[in-house]
């Protein structure tokens, strides 16, 4: 019998890709200039006070209406869901952990992302503002959005969805946010640090937030990076319209990044465009990022979903080869989840306070480790009528997805966010972040560890609350719920092992409206012990169509073989003999020499002693 000594999962699923289907695009090259350098320690400071609204689409809003309509407030207390571990925690430990902005107008919702470089300076952003903060967790400077482009391209008057990422090759870090929301304001500002200190010389570049000349303009952009070049994907919307009600379609900018870090003039840039399938436009595309390291070859992946649909189950895989100076070459797989998501219903805060906004079901976050993508969307868990978080984990060689709803019986979790968590020997860990709220908790910020052996069933930590919310978050609209926040962040720190840090939301007892942001450093171990009985044994992948991993447990020193004969019993490979240690024997096999079929794999003592076989297909 196997199983894990750290053993807790919710759902594992297999899936299978659907039969090619019928996608299109479009490609535009072109350069922009650069605006100038400057230091963001330079700029004024002049905070400015906004709300986004948040207005109605047909479609969404109807499906909106009818989840929202099935919940019913309890107040009962319940404890959180919890998962079964040994006395060795697996849970996050929380470090260091601080008030992202403790001072200050900030804009609302409360959209959080955060970024850290290796030498530990951090760059947090929330909607309209910027703060650096050194390696001891100092703040440096607070600097508002509308001057990050300061007497260039003028006054920018509607700075908004704020994004930054931390490049550990280059040691840069990447600022992305929008400015205006007509065709007519519309732009996407692009900003690369020309060293390794945030509050230092900055090269920023506008891109055309109208691209096509017609009246649509950007919004919610959505970052990563590979070895070459920057990926930022947008909504394009209607003019006098919202998010949800004027969308358009999703393009993709594919941005060079030694211009960017070079402080070239020019910014040479490849739009994807026109991104259809089956004739219709795929909406909101989430860029993947790296895991541990940036992707050191010019393939990104991006992912979709049908973000408003009740319950679906397709998930759209994007590759893209090349780059920006190329012609780049695309292609989209769909595959199908047996785990359905859904269009969350809104979420509850206590005292009869205002419900709070959870959006739709988009793919929020997603990284590349080893050929498997992780990704997270905010969900309704469907046979709960709960909003929580769903956790994806596509397979590239296998071509399977995992899928898992992360819920509580008490709590509402939304906008999750996740990275990378291992190393090379525990490829699978992960962490995700996500606010939490409740009929009996303020709104907060939580996070949950995930880890995986090839082979076995993957495990979750208990939920870690990482910060919990003081009052209610709340302010003056007519609407029965309030912005929660578009999303949160979580970053590995690159050069230690086991440390992330994340940028969340909570309800602020010394803020007006209660939008506060929280700052914390999480460590992990990624370490995970399997416990077998003598002589089990794991193939994986089988079927093999390149290579196959033999894992057996053996109780003591063992010399051994392993022998691979066909149907009618004919040798057609034995190892050379092999001394092991007591406790997990892992062994690799190519499968390459085999020729299609059903074989069996046998392990046995030098003697001629059989331990254990197993039957291999070959593809």
């Amino acid at each position: 019998m196997t199983k894990y000594v750290l053993l807790s999962f919710l759902f594992v699923f297999m899936s299978q890709i659907v039969g090619a289907q019928k996608f299109s695009l479009k490609q535009t090259q072109k350069s922009y200039p650069k605006l100038k350098n400057m230091r963001l320690a330079d700029l004024p400071l002049d905070v400015l006070y906004k709300a986004e609204e948040m207005s109605k689409h047909m479609h969404f809003a109807e499906n909106k209406k009818k989840v929202d309509a099935l919940r019913k407030r309890r107040f009962v207390n319940k404890l959180d869901k919890t998962y079964s571990e040994t006395t060795q925690s697996i849970t996050p430990q929380l470090g260091v952990n601080f008030n992202g902005h403790p001072t200050g107008s900030r804009g609302i919702p409360n959209d959080n992302n955060m970024a850290i470089s290796n030498d530990g300076w951090i760059v947090s952003v929330q909607n309209s503002i910027v703060r650096v903060f050194n390696p001891n967790g100092e703040a440096q400077l607070i600097r508002s959005l509308e001057f990050m482009a300061s007497g260039q391209v003028g006054r920018l008057e509607r700075s908004f969805d704020p994004k930054i990422m931390y490049d550990p090759h280059a040691d840069r870090f990447i600022m992305v946010f929008l400015e205006g929301n007509t065709s007519t304001t519309s732009k996407i500002i692009v900003g690369f640090s020309q060293s390794n200190l945030p509050t230092g010389q900055w090269s920023f570049y506008a891109l055309d937030g109208s691209p096509f000349g017609d009246k649509r303009w950007s919004d919610y952009p959505i970052i990563a990076f590979n070895e070459s070049d920057l990926f930022i994907t947008v909504n394009m919307l209607e003019d006098g319209g919202s998010w949800i009600e004027d969308f358009a379609e999703s393009v993709i900018w594919q941005v060079s990044l030694r211009d960017g870090y070079n402080g070239m003039e020019q910014l040479s840039t490849n739009l994807l465009s026109d991104i259809t399938f089956n004739e219709k436009y795929i909406w909101s595309v989430c860029p993947v990022k790296c895991g541990s390291a940036p992707n050191r070859d010019e393939t990104m992946y991006f992912l979709s979903v049908r973000p408003g649909d009740l319950k679906n189950d397709t998930l759209f895989l994007h590759t893209l080869s090349g780059n920006v100076r190329s012609e780049s070459k695309y292609q989209v797989e769909v595959f199908k989840s047996p785990l359905k998501y859904g269009i969350p219903p809104s979420g509850f805060q206590p005292n009869g306070g205002k419900g709070l906004h959870t959006n739709d079901a988009r793919v929020l976050d997603a990284f590349f480790e080893q050929n498997k993508i992780q990704y997270v969307q905010t969900t309704n868990i469907i046979d709960k009528n709960m909003p929580g978080v769903y956790h994806g984990i596509l397979d590239l060689d296998k071509r399977e997805i995992q899928a898992n709803y992360i819920y509580s019986d008490t709590f509402d979790y939304a906008y999750p966010s996740i990275a990378f968590a291992g190393n090379h020997k525990f490829p699978n860990a992960s962490v995700i972040t996500f606010s939490h709220s409740s009929e009996l908790n303020f709104p907060g910020t939580s996070a949950i560890f995930y880890n995986q052996i090839d082979g076995y069933e993957g495990i979750y930590s208990k939920i870690l609350k990482v910060k919990e919310g003081k009052r209610l978050i709340n302010y003056s609209t007519n609407d029965s719920n309030v912005r929660w926040g578009d999303y949160t962040s979580i970053q590995t720190k690159y050069d230690q092992e086991g440390i992330l840090w994340l940028s969340g939301s909570f309800g602020d007892e010394n803020q007006p409206s209660g939008y506060g942001t929280w700052l914390a450093q999480l460590s992990t171990n990624p370490k995970l012990h399997v416990q077998l009985d003598e002589g089990d044994m794991q193939l994986f992948p089988n079927p093999s169509n390149a290579m196959v991993n033999l894992q057996v447990f053996l109780n003591a020193q063992k010399t051994l073989k392993v022998t691979v004969c066909s149907q009618l019993g004919q040798k057609v490979y034995e190892s050379s003999q092999v001394t092991t240690s007591p406790g997990l024997f892992n062994y690799q096999l190519s499968t390459d020499f085999l020729a299609k079929g059903l074989y069996i794999l046998s392990i046995s003592e030098l003697s001629g002693k059989p331990i254990i076989s197993k039957k291999l297909i070959v593809r």
